[in-house]
């Protein structure tokens, strides 16, 4: 029996170690060390990521925590936590850990990346560009640009924006979400020669991108390009049908299905869709209850508006559901030896990088 346990606890600490596939199972089986082994920091911290992926982050909170309480010292720790915190709306307390992060790590670019993701979510965008600008100066990295960007623009700094939207497509020239954002800010700056150019650009890259030729129907709609704007539409729903054929529970591909129904003047169709949306959402469905409010309000029905939006924040702050095993391992303890545990300290931890 010792022999064992000796071999499971060879497995937290060697780099090697494949994962079980399952997080449920791994919870049952860091569940069933942590019966014969409660001391086990290790234990704790990898059952506390298991529960982070799938959902249930009071648990997992509550393992960070005991695996603090038995001397675990590790970025790993409060990072998780940290991200266990934010999906839990506890930001004080994921702030906390970031700050922790940022003190011990004054040299990861990542932490400062994720402490200006938690500003930008608390709308204290002039924090978020400061974050995201330290991040930048210790390592030039695309999506650290595109955050920045995006930071600016809602402060209406939109020539600053461009310029780290042009930035992040410099670095990465076939990411098509940075052109997508170069065209869409220069549409709202009135640029629509230079925003037609950029979408034109991206149909070369990548043609089968449905939302290239929606902000480019936008474009077209502020030029009085009808044709150009009603051509954009159908392939836009052309690849649209595509792209749900391969995405069936993707409530955000159904919801720009709808926009481009609503910009086509079919609210029906549009309904339909924000429907399917909603019912293959899961714990993201109060976001396409606001999206189908917002779609009522400008339909000028303000009482179905409102019930969506009421919903839509009753929703948003309700507890998220979990995913909780059964107790007890179903592995046999032969198949505990033959199934390696979860190496997460030693590899690519969640929410780490």
């Amino acid at each position: 029996m010792k022999k064992i346990f000796f071999a499971v606890a060879i497995l937290f600490t060697t780099r090697g170690a494949c994962a079980h596939p399952d997080p449920l199972e791994n919870i049952k089986i860091y569940t069933y060390v942590l019966e014969t082994s409660p001391e086990n920091a290790y234990a704790y911290i990898n059952r506390g990521i298991c529960y982070r992926m799938v959902f249930d982050y009071s648990r997992a909170v509550d393992d960070f925590n005991r695996a603090e309480e038995l001397g675990m010292v590790t970025p790993y720790l409060w990072m998780n936590r940290a991200m266990a915190y934010i999906s839990l709306h506890e930001y004080d307390k994921a702030m906390d850990d970031l700050n922790i992060l940022i003190e011990k790590e004054p040299d990861n670019p990542s932490n400062f990346f994720y402490r200006g993701e938690l500003f930008f979510r608390l709308d204290d965008y002039a924090q978020a560009i400061e974050d995201y600008t330290k991040a930048l100066e210790l390592r030039k990295a695309a999506h650290l640009y595109y955050v920045r960007g995006d930071a600016y623009s809602r402060i209406g700094e939109y020539d600053k924006a461009l310029a780290d939207y042009k930035q992040a497509s410099e670095i990465r020239p076939y990411a098509i979400a940075f052109l997508l954002a170069q065209g869409k800010l220069l549409g709202q700056m009135g640029r629509l020669e230079e925003a037609r150019a950029v979408m034109d650009k991206a149909t070369t890259k990548q043609p089968e991108r449905y939302a290239i030729y929606i902000e480019r129907a936008v474009i077209s709609a502020s030029q009085s390009l009808e044709a150009s704007r009603e051509a954009d539409l159908k392939t836009a729903l052309k690849y649209l049908d595509d792209e749900i054929f391969f995405r069936p529970q993707d409530p955000s591909v159904y919801a720009d299905q709808a926009r481009v129904y609503e910009m086509m003047s079919q609210p029906d169709k549009a309904l339909e869709s924000f429907q399917k949306a909603i019912d293959v959402a899961d714990t993201s469905a109060y976001k396409y209850y606001r999206l189908r409010g917002e779609f009522y309000r400008r339909e000028g029905e303000k009482e179905k508006a409102n019930e969506d939006l009421a919903l839509a924040d009753e929703l948003e702050t309700q507890p998220v559901p979990t995913a909780t095993p059964l107790p007890g391992p179903t592995l046999s303890l032969d198949q505990l030896k033959a199934e390696p545990t979860p190496n997460l300290l030693q590899g690519q931890v969640p929410g780490s990088q």
